[in-house]
């Protein structure tokens, strides 16, 4: 009786991103999926970005490197190594175009929710010189990526009063954190469930609990 009254969980389906040059075909294997499941999730932009500039670091830059052909593999990894090998402007504007093309295409499938993540990591902010807590991301789409999402929330872990840890998400205004909640004036979530977070995006969300408030 206790299976019976247990929800099913529903079908979740994997894909790993490990290469750019079959970017199109994962992106196909994504886009059929969306006729089946509801939700999809992103997880982590970051990844994917470091995923396309593999290949843009990889790839032949000189004459001599297009001559070398497969020879030019082992310098071009030693200059990796040593890192000598440095991105330049065009070559930041081909990262740039090919994942702003690609997330494009895939916000644009029919899923009713999705999720994209990115991991945090910290800068020095070029007006102030502070240190600040930025998207994980290199480049012009650590500004446009947040651009394109109603909900922008921070993730940190928070111990009460008898150390139990609670994994927290925030949407508040922070002086030093990229964040954004075009849903309301900002909250926290501790322990949150996708249900909360889905209920507050239909703007029907419970308010923040004591706990909440306090952290």
């Amino acid at each position: 009786e206790t299976l019976r009254a247990m929800p099913l969980l529903p079908e979740t389906d994997i894909i790993l991103i490990d290469s750019w040059e079959n970017i199109w075909g994962h992106y196909k294997a994504i886009a059929e999926k969306s006729a089946t499941l509801t939700a999809l999730a992103l997880d982590d932009f970051g990844s994917l970005q470091d995923t396309s500039r593999r290949k843009i670091d990889r790839a032949p830059r000189t004459f001599q490197e297009e001559r070398a052909g497969k020879g030019a593999d082992e310098a071009i990894r030693q200059s990796l190594m040593l890192g000598e090998r440095r991105m330049q402007i065009q070559q930041w504007g081909e990262l740039w175009i090919a994942l702003e093309a690609f997330l494009y295409e895939v916000l644009k499938l029919p899923y009713s929710l999705k999720l994209v993540t990115v991991l945090e990591g910290k800068a020095k902010s070029p007006r102030t010189g502070e240190d600040h807590i930025y998207p994980d991301l290199q480049g012009a789409v650590r500004q446009s990526l947040l651009a394109r999402f109603g909900l922008v929330a921070e993730s940190f872990i928070s111990y009460d009063r008898e150390d139990k840890a609670h994994f927290c998400l925030h949407s508040r205004p922070h002086p030093r954190i990229e964040t954004k909640d075009r849903y309301g004036p900002g909250r926290t979530w501790a322990n949150p469930t996708a249900e909360k977070i889905i209920q507050h995006l239909g703007r029907g969300g419970q308010a923040e609990t004591e706990q909440e408030k306090r952290i």
